[in-house]
This record gives structure tokens, C-alpha cells and sequence, in this order.
């Protein structure tokens, strides 16, 4: 998606590219799946060239790294392994989805 959409945003002279990524892809975790660690921190790494390469166009790309938040999907996860990931977690719990939609400005 980035490879067909930035081509009109250096065009334009302006663009936005985030990338959703994972705290999985910044710090090692064994408990975590290694597919999944190896494909955020790949998006992470490709997040810092896109970044520079893009720049000179006032393109920015960023990448977000959310922890883990309590979904569905998350309750389908074996106990044992919630468990041991909430170890190594500052609140010790996955976090809460207390909204649908976040705005967060940033200036820069």
C-alpha cells in the first residue's frame, strides 16, 4: 500500500504514512510468536528509511507501536500464556479499549 500511495504524496508535496506496528517489534519477548515479533520489528525497520527517504517531500512516516489491549480476540488465547505475558507487562494486565477512535494532534 505505501509502495502505490506515496508516489502521488511526494507529487503533492505532502502526505502522511502510519504504520501500525506492535511493542512486539521493539523489545524481545519468548512468550510472543516469532513470526509476529519478526514482522513488526520489520515494520519498524522499514518505517526509519521510508521516514528519511521520504522527508524532502514533507512526507513524514511514522510508525505506531501499541502493547497489548484486551479484545476478543485476546480471550481466545490460552490462560497460561496471557498469564506470562502480563509478567513482563508494567500494569501487569493488558490494557482497556475504553473508546472506538483516537485523535491525537501532533505539531512538528
Amino acid at each position: 500500500m505505501t509502495h502505490l500511495a506515496t508516489p502521488h504524496m511526494v507529487t503533492q508535496r505532502q502526505g502522511r504514512v502510519i504504520n501500525m506496528s506492535a511493542v512486539a517489534g521493539k523489545a524481545y519477548c519468548d512468550i510472543v510468536a516469532a513470526h509476529y515479533a519478526a514482522t513488526k520489528a520489520g515494520l519498524i525497520g522499514l518505517t526509519r528509511p521510508w521516514a528519511a527517504e521520504l522527508g524532502e517531500y514533507d512526507v513524514t512516516v511514522n510508525a505506531l507501536a501499541p502493547g497489548r489491549i484486551s479484545t476478543p480476540l485476546l480471550k481466545s488465547v490460552p490462560k497460561a500464556i496471557n498469564d506470562a505475558v502480563a509478567q513482563v507487562t508494567a500494569l501487569r494486565r493488558p490494557g482497556s479499549s475504553p473508546a472506538k477512535c483516537w485523535t491525537w494532534p501532533v505539531g512538528g
